[in-house]
């Protein structure tokens, strides 16, 4: 197995990354912190590395660090998480922020990540809780999650951070229309 990539990048595209080993160059399929970091073509780069193995395929997917690499890997041990979706998970946010939204039962940060539903977003943060650590339980009940969705994307595009709203949104009630629980929102915070 592949756990570790030095060399020169090759070539990046908007998924993937080349990075030529002494003369080979390997597919990678980098973390958004990489793209961050702003590379260029000739520039030497390290990367921690995951190597996924399927019967057809062998992946090669590239983090900034090893606390990174460590959550994905985290992450696949969720059932119905793949390493697609670890991926765009750990694209979301810092390792800090996905680990505060499990230890937290944050189900709203999981299900505003695309492809990320409640089920998903639950089965998350009871199957890591104990392996990162857990403050807050995970409230199972049958709200209405779609009017917190709403309620909680809208507050973000006003530049409002989950950990800003999440004591809030508590308080509104879900049955109110959302532009009344966007204002009651902003009137709390």
């Amino acid at each position: 197995m592949i756990g570790f990539l030095s060399g020169k990048l090759l070539e990046s595209d908007l998924n993937t990354i080349i990075i030529d080993v002494s003369g080979v160059g390997y597919l990678v399929h980098p973390s958004a912190s990489v793209f961050g970091k702003n590379l260029s073509v000739g520039d030497k780069i390290n990367l921690p590395v995951y190597t996924h193995v399927r019967e057809d395929q062998i992946t090669l997917f590239g983090f900034s660090s090893k606390a990174e690499l460590d959550l994905f890997k985290q992450l696949l041990t969720v059932s119905g998480v793949g390493p697609k979706s670890a991926l765009t998970i750990i694209g979301s946010g810092t390792a800090p922020e996905i680990k505060s939204a499990v230890s937290n039962a944050d189900v709203d940060f999981f299900q505003s990540i695309s492809g990320i539903g409640k089920k998903t977003a639950q089965r998350i943060i009871i199957d890591l809780k104990s392996k990162i650590g857990e403050t807050k339980e995970l409230d199972l009940s049958s709200t209405d999650i779609k009017h917190r969705k709403d309620l909680l994307s809208a507050l973000k595009t006003m530049g409002i951070t989950a950990d800003e709203v999440k004591d809030v949104i508590k308080n509104i009630d879900a049955n109110l229309p959302i532009q009344e629980q966007i204002r009651l929102a902003l009137k709390r915070i």
